[in-house]
């Protein structure tokens, strides 16, 4: 399995300079700085420190089908379709975590496992990376959600996900995001 890694270091000459920072709230970890801009105004960014990492999964089925999730949404009220994905623990690797998601959300395991190029989900907004993967030959068995999801696994015909992406119905950025980088390597091995 290799990793695709663009270049996510901080510039070595920062346009902006953080002269005072307050911590806004501890969980999620959000703090506001007092921030001199390149034109030299002032002004507070209210933001998401980097250090949160998620993973997010394509699972392939032995039998060349993908697994989705119908997944309540509580911040827009209502159920997406997505694919599986979660927090990287601290001190967990993002291929750890792809794993444990995919047993908990689709109590899935799979035989091998490819990256896809990491990307930030809202980068105005939030310093968190994600680590995306196809997942191959899962075999599928019970799953065990968080007592916070609210989900329903879907097993579909690849074409039919791609239709579904294709047509606007995985308003999911991430999972949209994802399924967009995975076509290339789906296409590669033959299976859409």
């Amino acid at each position: 399995m290799s990793e695709r890694t663009p270049d996510l270091h901080p510039d070595d000459d920062q346009p902006w300079t953080a002269l005072e920072r307050r911590d806004v709230s501890r969980a999620p970890h959000i703090v506001a700085d007092l921030v001199q801009g390149h034109a030299g105004t002032t002004f507070e960014y209210t933001y998401r420190p980097r250090g949160g990492r998620a993973a997010l999964i394509v699972p392939i089925t032995e039998d060349g089908r993908l697994v989705m999730l119908r997944q309540y949404r509580y911040p827009i009220g209502m159920t997406m379709t997505e694919i599986p994905a979660g927090a990287v623990e601290l001190g967990e690797e993002p291929l750890d975590a792809a794993k444990r998601e995919l047993a908990e959300e689709i109590g899935g395991v799979a035989r091998a496992f490819e990256a896809l190029p990491l990307f930030c989900p809202q980068p105005s907004f939030t310093g968190q990376i994600f680590h995306p993967f196809v997942a191959f030959d899962v075999t599928l068995g019970e799953n065990a959600p968080e007592d916070s999801e609210l989900l329903r696994v879907e097993v579909v015909p690849i074409h039919e996900a791609y239709r579904r992406l294709d047509d606007g119905e995985i308003p999911n950025g991430p999972s949209a995001l994802t399924l967009f980088h995975a076509r290339r390597v789906l296409s590669r091995r033959g299976l859409l």
